[in-house]
């Protein structure tokens, strides 16, 4: 099959109408694809379209779509900040407690990990960081003073997500259920939220779509009364409930918040293709 050849601006607003969208304005139309690309556009679609087939569902608008977009954008931005708090705690914990347990260095000892950490393949991350922030005042003081050596609450901070939760995967079992205590968990538990927070940074920094998507793993809690094997962003939006460091913030101000973003756009998103109960922002109060 031929690769398809680009459309005009012009074509993508026809082929739109053409499968049955409701286009009351086709310049405002054109004027929104012309900074939205219109493969990223076409992925909010298919929450419109009859399934198997690619005509939108009747009377289905273009301005419907496009506030699924907005809530979207407005939604992943929330994420974003409560993932960027989580992510500031949890290397705050894990570099305290490794470090004070094994010393400053410790990190660089396979012995300080369970059988699964693969030490050279750490060793390769970690000079791969450096030099990748080989201009950093924080590298290069170091360099210059401590012969190249950082102590873990130094260098966790180069850490990427991905990193920090492959470092937590390889520490004794021990090491992470003392850490996971801080969250009232096990460290399985944990284990599995930190995951799904990787997820979420993920498709933030990537600008992916959160509504109507389908996790590949969903989130594991130990309370009985929450949802099993929800697939859709409430399940993690319970892990960010349970993971933000500060309740009285969480409660008071992004909490609301998102009920504002909700409330929004409450119009056109539908709460089954969030994954959410009728109740959700009850289960989200700490």
């Amino acid at each position: 099959m031929k690769i398809k050849q680009a459309a005009s601006y012009q074509d993508q607003v026809r082929i739109l109408k053409s499968k049955g969208l409701i286009i009351e304005d086709k310049n405002d139309c054109m004027q929104f694809l012309k900074h939205t690309n219109y493969y990223r556009f076409s992925a909010y679609c298919e929450s419109f379209r009859y399934e198997g087939k690619g005509r939108f569902i009747e009377g289905t608008t273009f301005d419907q779509i496009r506030n699924v977009y907005m809530f979207d954008q407005k939604l992943r931005a929330w994420l974003f900040e409560v993932v960027e708090e989580i992510e500031f705690a949890l290397r705050t914990q894990i570099s305290y407690h490794h470090g004070t347990k094994y010393g400053p260095d410790g990190y660089l000892d396979p012995n300080n990990f369970s059988r699964y950490h693969d030490g050279r393949n750490f060793q390769h991350h970690l000079r791969t960081i450096l030099r990748e922030n080989k201009d950093s005042p924080v590298v290069k003081h170091h360099n210059d003073k401590y012969d190249g050596k950082y102590p873990l609450w130094v260098i966790i901070e180069f850490f990427s997500m991905g990193m920090l939760s492959r470092f937590f995967k390889d520490m004794y079992n021990e090491d992470k259920n003392i850490i996971a205590n801080l969250y009232s968990t096990t460290g399985a538990c944990l284990e599995n939220w930190i995951q799904c927070v990787t997820t979420i940074r993920n498709r933030c920094a990537h600008y992916s779509r959160f509504y109507d998507w389908e996790f590949a793993d969903y989130p594991v809690f130990t309370e009985k009364a929450l949802p099993r094997e929800n697939t859709k962003v409430w399940g993690h939006l319970l892990v960010l409930r349970n993971m933000y460091p500060n309740e009285y913030e969480w409660n008071t101000e992004l909490v609301p918040r998102l009920e504002d973003i909700i409330n929004r756009y409450k119009d056109d998103i539908k709460f089954e293709h969030l994954g959410l109960p009728q109740n959700w922002n009850e289960w989200l109060i700490k």
